[in-house]
């Protein structure tokens, strides 16, 4: 025991630094484990974390500090980008609007060039009428007065006839007089159908 006891000392007087540190450690430890209300490991490993903890609060704070430069920016982005989106929508709602007015002006062009056409294709539909009115009135008065036709006189009137009935059909006009002619003629020429009376 005596030989134990030397050996010890003699450690501990060779290994100062490090038996103060076991011999604080030991102190300090006891109070941990007793139930006196002094922790001095905790204060120890409070004092020895400190710089690490000011340090990890450093970064944590620049760390938050990115963070939310990051978000200022992604939100400054995303407002531009809406706001260059919006100004594009606008831009194309007006060029849409434009073009729109310039089809609707052309939509009423055609309309009034629809309604200018149709007017002139009645105006010649009438005269195309009209000539075949008076064809037909100078051939029933010519056949009044017994002059001849040959049969594709009689032929060439049936088929302006044909034309003038879907004319008046298509317009609704009123022929009386020419339909009192018209019968007329058709009654010349089966008589000279039956007689073979046509002139050559």
């Amino acid at each position: 025991m005596g030989d134990l006891t030397k050996t010890a000392g003699q450690w501990v007087a060779s290994n100062i630094p490090l038996s103060v540190g076991v011999g604080l450690f030991l102190f300090c430890l006891f109070f941990e484990i007793s139930k006196i209300k002094i922790y001095p490991l905790r204060w120890l490993w409070k004092g020895i974390s400190w710089p690490f903890r000011k340090i990890d609060e450093q970064r944590t704070a620049s760390f938050k500090v990115l963070v939310q430069n990051m978000k200022t920016e992604l939100n400054t982005s995303l407002k531009e980008m809406k706001d260059k989106t919006t100004d594009n929508c606008n831009m194309l709602k007006a060029r849409f609007d434009q073009m729109q007015s310039r089809f609707d002006e052309i939509d009423q062009r055609f309309a009034d060039l629809d309604k200018r056409q149709d007017a002139t294709d009645e105006r010649i539909d009438h005269q195309i009428a009209a000539r075949i009115k008076n064809h037909v009135f100078n051939f029933a008065r010519q056949c009044r007065k017994g002059e001849p036709h040959s049969r594709a006189d009689f032929v060439n009137l049936f088929e302006e006839h044909k034309v003038y009935c879907k004319l008046v059909e298509h317009y609704g006009w009123v022929n009386n007089v020419y339909s009192h002619d018209f019968s007329y003629i058709e009654s010349v020429y089966d008589e000279l159908n039956r007689t073979n009376g046509f002139a050559e």
